[in-house]
């Protein structure tokens, strides 16, 4: 028998015994591969297996002959796969292995191999951390049957070349910077093949959508006087193969003055220009008069002297917005630094430099400036009033008053300078009273003040009104205790002031009565015509020079001619003397009556029933009495009706003499 290596090839010669075998006839278990009928047969490594040759020579004898044939099979090493690894990578390991049956020894090689002596490793594992692309070999061996048989592998390693960028320069920022973009990165081997991510580890919220929070960085400097802070942030760079590289920026945050505008104000439109400097505004810091580092900017801002380190605001600049909007004044202030300066970190590090931000640090404070736009008012034109009218809106009542507040009602009134002894003439801001017991009962004009604030801004306008004294009416008669006049006279003449007017400036008048009865002119009251009754008389006068009136009036009562009837005459006996004298017609209101007779006697009165009276003697004897009833009346006035009587005379019989005579009878008891 034999054994070969796989991948090794080798020949069976039957031989030819002396050149007498003509025929060779192979055979093979199993069968495959079929056999050529050559002399020799090649062994290739599959064909493992019992070969069996039969020769026949020339003379037709025949000879078999056999071999027992061995292939080992291929060696089943692998160099593992390719690998790609960056430039300065740290080494790898490429291990490699048998992929079917262990390996019992290896040796690593570089391609191409320079001395085949050259081992690089004798293991499965090779270390390798090549600066450029490269091949390397291994070859297994396997010991079987005696036979030590070996295949060889190949991988490469690809090394790829680091991307190569536009280092980003450092920064120097001022503390009150919000944010700040972080630099892109650009490569120059490997344009638009890179990825940049920027990191900061001592806080990661510091960074967000490639800006730098300031706010969140954990090194922030102190109000100056103090040193820049740094804070470093880590760039790290990947390209598309996987390859990275690292770097880094300091950020210098450089320290802000802490400054104040000074207060917020609000102004009127037709105030004046306010300066600001530090005894108005009380802004700070501030470096005086000659300070350069200083500066206000915002609507209204002008600065009157430009060598002077002072500015101004004019309410009326034409740049000044109105309320409700607002004019954001901004005060600037600059701090200034070395050109280079030393730099804290946390941890230290010491020896770093930054330059100043260009331009210094500057620091923002604002005060916000409202104008108030002052509604315009006009007061107007006032009519005259009268001294006993009503209170009056002074709003209504004038004559081109007008104003263009944003709510009127926030207008007011007041009585002005030189007349605020007679305020109090007018309530509620509006209404003027011309009636009020303050003010003067002559003729007189008063100074009022047309006013608004309702914006914060006090406008107003001055006007006057005059307030007319009214006429002094007056209706009297002969008495003012108890005015009576009978009808019978036909009219009343009244005492009128003024008396002798025009019928158009006034009027006479009685509730119930026509208006034809009165003529105003004379001052004359027709009675003929009306019921006897108290009449309240009123006498209504209008000034037609100032349109003032007044008015008076008086009561008066008209009477009817009184009437009076009592019972008619009468006897009386003497024996019964006792007179009833009653009424037939009872006086009328206002008049009373009284009554009076010819007897010595005393006479009961029994109002409206009558009277009563009984004779005396000595009325007896005189045989006659004479009853009278008297209207009176209870007024004084002279127009009065007179008054009228009535009268019943009684006789009185004398009681007859008469003698009576009794005959004499008898009878029995």
């Amino acid at each position: 028998s034999m054994r070969f290596c796989y991948g090794t090839s080798d020949t069976l010669d039957a031989g030819n015994s002396i050149n007498t075998v003509n025929t060779w006839r192979w055979y093979k278990s199993p069968v495959a591969p079929v056999l050529s009928d050559t002399m020799s047969q090649k062994i290739l490594p599959q064909d493992s297996g019992r070969y069996v040759v039969k020769k026949m020579d020339i003379n037709g004898c025949i000879r078999f002959d056999t071999s027992m044939i061995y292939v080992n099979s291929q060696v089943p090493v692998s160099a593992g796969p390719n690998r790609t690894i960056c430039f300065n990578d740290p080494p790898i390991n490429i291990v490699a292995s048998g992929i079917t049956a262990a390996i019992d020894s290896f040796q690593w090689r570089a391609l191409p191999i320079v001395d085949p002596t050259s081992v690089l490793s004798n293991t499965a594992t090779l270390n390798v951390s090549p600066a450029t692309n490269t091949s390397y070999q291994v070859t297994g061996f396997i010991t079987y049957g005696g036979i030590t048989c070996s295949y060889v592998d190949t991988m490469n390693v690809v090394v790829k070349p680091l991307p190569v960028i536009v280092r980003a320069s450092n920064m120097s920022l001022c503390r009150n910077t919000s944010v700040v973009l972080l630099p892109s990165i650009t490569s120059t081997n490997k344009p638009g093949q890179i990825t940049s991510v920027w990191s900061y580890p001592s806080n990661p919220l510091a960074i967000s959508g490639g800006q730098v929070i300031i706010n969140n960085l954990t090194n922030l400097p102190p109000a100056p006087p103090s040193n820049p802070a740094g804070n470093i942030m880590r760039l790290t760079v990947t390209d598309g193969d996987g390859c990275r590289i690292y770097d880094s920026i300091v950020l210098s945050v450089f320290p802000v003055p802490v400054i104040n505008a000074g207060p917020s104000r609000t102004f009127c439109d037709f105030d004046k220009i306010f300066n600001i400097n530090p005894g108005t505004q009380s802004y700070s810091p501030n470096g005086g008069a000659l300070a350069t580092n200083e500066q206000w900017f915002g609507r209204g801002i002008y600065k009157p002297n430009a060598g002077i380190n002072y500015y101004a605001f004019n309410p009326k600049g034409t740049d000044v917005l109105n309320s409700p909007d607002t004019n954001i004044i901004t005060y600037q202030f600059t701090a200034t630094f070395p050109l280079n300066n030393p730099v804290t970190f946390v941890p230290a590090i010491s020896g770093f430099l930054a330059p100043s931000p260009v331009g210094g640090c500057q620091a923002f404070d604002t005060a916000v400036f409202k104008v108030i736009k002052a509604p315009v008012v006009e007061s107007g034109i006032a009519p005259p009033l009268c001294r006993s009218g009503a209170a009056v809106n002074l709003d209504l009542h004038m004559l081109g008053r007008s104003t263009n507040a944003v709510d009127p009602l926030t207008s007011y009134w007041y009585v002005g300078a030189p007349d605020q002894a007679y305020k109090a003439a007018i309530s509620g801001g509006r209404n003027f009273n011309p009636n009020h017991a303050i003010l003067e009962s002559y003729t007189r004009q008063y100074t009022l003040v047309y006013a608004d604030t309702a914006s914060g801004c006090r406008v107003a306008d001055t006007t006057t009104i005059q307030v007319n004294e009214n006429p002094a009416v007056d209706i009297g008669y002969l008495t003012d205790l108890d005015s009576a006049v009978c009808k019978t006279n036909g009219s009343v003449l009244f005492f009128m002031s003024p008396n002798n007017i025009n019928a158009a400036d006034g009027t006479m008048s009685s509730p119930g009565v026509a208006s034809t009865e009165f003529d105003v002119s004379l001052g004359k009251f027709t009675i003929s015509n009306v019921l006897a009754g108290k009449y309240n008389v009123k006498y209504y006068y209008k000034d037609p020079g100032t349109g003032c009136d007044n008015r008076d009036s008086i009561d008066i009562r008209i009477q009817d001619a009184p009437k009076i009837e009592i019972t008619d005459d009468g006897t009386v006996c003497s024996y019964g003397a006792v007179f009833n004298v009653g009424f037939k017609t009872v006086p009328s209101a206002p008049y009373t009556w009284g009554w009076s007779s010819t007897g010595l006697g005393s006479i009961q009165d029994n109002g409206v029933s009558g009277i009563s009276y009984t004779a005396t003697p000595a009325d007896i004897t005189n045989g006659v009495i004479t009853f009278r009833a008297t209207t009176r009346d209870l007024t004084t006035n002279p127009n009065v009706c007179a008054n009228v009587s009535d009268s019943a005379t009684y006789i009185i019989k004398p009681k007859p003499d008469a003698t009576f005579t009794i005959a004499p009878d008898k009878g029995c008891v």
